[in-house]
């Protein structure tokens, strides 16, 4: 399954499995945008227009406009983005938030109307979806689109020098009547993690098997994205394991990369 057909089926065809579990992260979505909003301060940026790739359905978005920001979001997913819009609403913030629907592999064409953007930001290991070539195009792109000084935020991104040592190949998620099960495998030849998401339905004591999608991604080193980066005109400027803690980045942490346009 190419990379294109496997974000279809897994953003697209069943999307709503994963919108389901995606909103699990807005029980913390404001703390995080705190953060966020700190570290953009200390690099100058106090206020602006701010992209959010691979944006879901919006929880980083909403609340950097409840804060004061522009936002503007990019999915794969009219699904996800669609509920961003309804959930744009009911926060009272449509006018300071946009929403688009598109590969951010032409994130340039997608939001050609908006630039200059004054940060940009990528969470959730929301990165390695096809290859480095593609990611190079993606950061480049990015850069293009990004003020002089402006900053580029990935966070809460997996690592490669992290899975090895806390790879589980089984894991289980309940969230409300659905328990997911990811049965998953990592080829460290290749770096890729591949993954079967199983979704399930509880139903009394017993479990129905509702279906079934494949998540395929590139895993990076640390020093894969510094290099991507420093190719694509960012200058790394801070490695952090936790933006909330400002934790040192190591290997057992996630990685979280501050990088400035130049």
């Amino acid at each position: 399954m190419s990379s294109n057909e496997w974000e279809q089926e897994f953003f697209i065809k069943k999307g709503k499995y994963f919108l389901e579990y995606m909103n699990l992260r807005w029980a913390y979505a404001e703390a995080m945008v705190d953060e966020i909003v700190k570290v953009l301060a200390e690099h100058d940026v106090q206020t602006g227009k701010i992209l959010d790739l691979c944006c879901g359905n919006g929880r980083l978005s909403i609340w950097l406009a409840k804060k004061g920001f522009e936002a503007v979001g990019i999915d794969l997913s009219p699904l996800f983005i669609e509920d961003a819009v309804r959930k744009a609403n009911e926060f009272g913030v449509e006018s300071q938030v946009k929403f688009l629907v598109g590969d951010i592999q032409k994130v340039d064409e997608i939001v050609v109307s908006e630039k200059p953007f004054d940060a940009v930001i990528n969470f959730w290991t929301s990165i390695g979806y096809a290859d480095e070539k593609s990611d190079e195009e993606i950061f480049n792109k990015t850069r293009r689109i990004t003020r002089k000084n402006g900053i580029l935020l990935i966070g809460q991104c997996m690592h490669r020098e992290f899975l090895p040592l806390q790879f589980n190949p089984r894991i289980y998620t309940e969230y409300e009547d659905t328990v997911l099960l990811e049965e998953r495998e990592f080829n460290q030849i290749s770096s890729r993690l591949k993954s079967t998401w199983k979704y399930y339905t509880k139903e009394g004591e017993n479990m129905r098997f509702l279906d079934s999608c494949i998540f395929n991604i590139r895993v990076y080193g640390v020093n894969e994205i510094v290099s991507i980066l420093e190719k694509t005109g960012w200058k790394v400027m801070d490695v952090f394991g936790s933006l909330m803690t400002r934790r040192p980045f190591n290997i057992l942490t996630v990685m979280n990369i501050i990088a400035k346009a130049v």
